[in-house]
């Protein structure tokens, strides 16, 4: 029995001296613990004593809470303290790095202070942002912690294409956006490597949609500037300019490099521009009105229209398309044309227009509508199809006896075409004046009063008789033609001429004019197959002189007459005076001759 009392005590003294033990390492642990705090808030409290050797200090914070969003950073600088607002400063090669989802962000400065509850990091000095996609200097920045957004000033940008200065700019992280404010200059290039010179008011680029929002653009090239109120733009995988939308007064000034382009300088005014670039290809367009102007050596232009589209290869235009268009061209010598229609088609280089749905043109001279037209500018060669031709009597340099009205002449037909000094015109040609109206086949007017009219339908003509008298002829031929030399029209091929008292007919015909200046007819000469009808008397011949004074007409050539009863009779010469009905027979072998009175009907 005693030997189990002493057992219990002995095992009693043992639990005694362990708790002792445990209870003494517990008071060392937490001894040391309130020591080491103490310790470190003194250190942040001396911020007036100077640090004696060089401290680096590290901390990483893993779960930073702000309003229940957790995030990751760290900071480091060469020396920490407390300053005696009470608000953590760092100096000497601060760095600090932010994980966000899209990558890092990595923020270096001379000096930083963390305020406004940690929340607020203000950097100053040689203050640098670095991440994958961008790199950017500035002289003061201040960024949130909380909320991940940044605010810069007097920043120098730069990206793989794009380089900026702006006084101000403003950074949201996760979106990656960053807007740039006050006096923004900068470079921008494009997918064919063309650097341009950038202007603006206001600029936000979006990072990951590789897009950005521009107020008072101003894009400058060698070779083009670009301006906007408001711009859209595109850039490329690699930050290039890919798309540009400008909007609200929209300007294009172009100087065009390309040797075979006829145009120099290019100028275009919109509501709103679209610029395209496929690197070796550029494409501009307009939706709405735009106004447009242009000047060469040779050329200028102007006009405006809607809907405009304008391509370009190697900076130089090549076609510009726009309907409901009118463009005015006027070339060195100051003949100026004006040409429109619903769908234009202009090819620069080529000097060649085409006008498709309904064109017109309109030169000093002439007016032409149609429904189609193609119009090579610097040739002044033209074809157009369905047209109505309206010329003015100044057209013809020398006056021609056929349009000599002071009215003018209006010409209708299916096809036309035009070159320096003549008009071809041809399908069911319709002339009509003043004074003539007539159906053709085929007709070619040339401005030094030439002309030549294939296959005449008949058409009636008023010419002078002398005395300023006017007659109405009905005239049809083959062809007709003009004489340079004499005042004459000269029909073959089957001509006719026919009055209110009779009828003519041969196988040519030759209208000779008082002069070029009239429509006064001196006389009608028919040769060969002479058929003469009057009051149901029929005279056949060789030749017969009209005489438009005299009222008389001459026939020679064996010619022949039949009477209205059947009776005919043959002689030398044969002349009808047709103001007072007679007629009279001449053989000049037999030295006779027979006057016939022709009876009123």
């Amino acid at each position: 029995m005693p030997l189990r009392i002493d057992h219990i005590r002995g095992v009693a003294l043992i639990r005694r001296v362990v708790l002792a033990l445990l209870f003494a390492l517990i008071a060392f642990l937490s001894v040391s613990v309130i020591l080491n705090i103490k310790k470190r808030n003194t250190a942040f409290e001396s911020s007036s004593r100077p640090a004696t050797e060089k401290e680096v200090y590290q901390e990483k914070v893993r779960a930073l809470d702000f309003a229940g969003e957790k995030k990751r950073f760290s900071i480091k600088a060469g020396r920490i303290y407390i300053d005696e607002a009470g608000r953590q400063r760092f100096e000497g090669g601060v760095e600090m790095v932010v994980l966000e989802p899209g990558g890092l962000l990595r923020i270096t400065a001379a000096t930083a202070v963390i305020a406004s509850g940690n929340e607020l990091l203000q950097a100053e000095d040689n203050v640098q942002i670095e991440t994958e996609d961008y790199s950017m200097m500035a002289r003061r920045l201040e960024f949130d912690l909380k909320r991940r957004t940044a605010r810069a000033e007097k920043v120098e940008f730069e990206s793989e294409s794009l380089q900026l200065s702006s006084g101000a700019m403003f950074l949201q992280t996760e979106e990656k956006r960053l807007e740039f404010q006050e006096e923004i200059s900068g470079k921008i290039r494009d997918l064919s490597g063309q650097v341009y010179f950038l202007e603006a008011d206001r600029l936000a680029v979006n990072i990951t949609e590789r897009s950005f929002l521009a107020e008072n653009l101003r894009l400058n090239s060698k070779w083009i500037r670009l301006d906007g109120k408001r711009a859209e733009g595109l850039q490329a995988e690699k930050g290039e300019l890919e798309r540009l939308n400008l909007t609200a007064g929209a300007g294009v000034r172009w100087k065009i490099l390309a040797d075979e382009s006829e145009l120099q300088e290019v100028e275009l005014h919109a509501g709103g521009l679209g610029v395209e670039n496929f690197r070796e290809k550029f494409f501009l367009s307009a939706s709405g009105k735009f106004r447009v102007r242009g000047a060469g050596q040779e050329l200028k232009i102007q006009g405006s229209g809607e809907n405009l589209g304008l391509s370009a290869e190697k900076r130089a235009p090549r076609l510009l398309q726009a309907e409901n268009c009118e463009l005015t061209f006027e070339d060195k010598n100051g003949e100026t044309y004006r040409v429109g229609g619903r769908k234009v088609l202009y090819d620069l280089p080529g000097n060649l227009l085409e006008v498709e749905t309904w064109a017109e043109l309109n030169q000093e001279n002439y007016r032409l509508e149609a429904g189609g037209l193609v119009f090579d500018i610097k040739g002044q060669i033209l074809r157009a199809k369905n047209f109505s031709l309206e010329l003015e009597p100044a057209f013809f340099e020398r006056k021609s006896p056929l349009f000599t009205c002071g009215a003018g002449v209006m010409i209708n037909g299916a096809i036309l075409e035009g070159r320096p000094g003549f008009f071809q015109m041809s399908g069911q040609v319709r002339i009509s004046g003043e004074r003539q109206f007539f159906q053709a086949e085929s007709v070619r007017l040339e401005t030094n009063g030439q002309f030549l009219i294939e296959r005449v339908f008949p058409g009636n003509w008023k010419l002078e008789k002398a005395g300023g008298r006017k007659q109405t002829l009905e005239i049809a031929a083959g062809q007709i033609t003009s004489s340079q030399v004499e005042p004459l029209l000269l029909l073959e091929n089957g001509a006719r001429l026919k009055t209110d008292s009779f009828r003519l007919e041969s196988r040519e015909m030759i209208l000779l004019f008082q002069d070029d200046s009239s429509l006064q007819v001196q006389s009608v000469e028919a040769r060969g197959g002479v058929n003469f009808n009057w009051k149901d008397y029929k005279v056949f011949g060789e030749r017969a002189v009209y005489d438009f004074e005299y009222e008389k007409i001459e026939l020679t050539g064996n010619p022949r007459l039949v009477t209205p009863s059947g009776d005919w009779l043959e002689t030398d010469k044969l002349t009808l005076f047709l103001a007072d009905d007679r007629i009279r027979l001449e053989s000049q072998k037999r030295e006779r001759s027979l006057t016939i009175l022709v009876r009123g009907r």
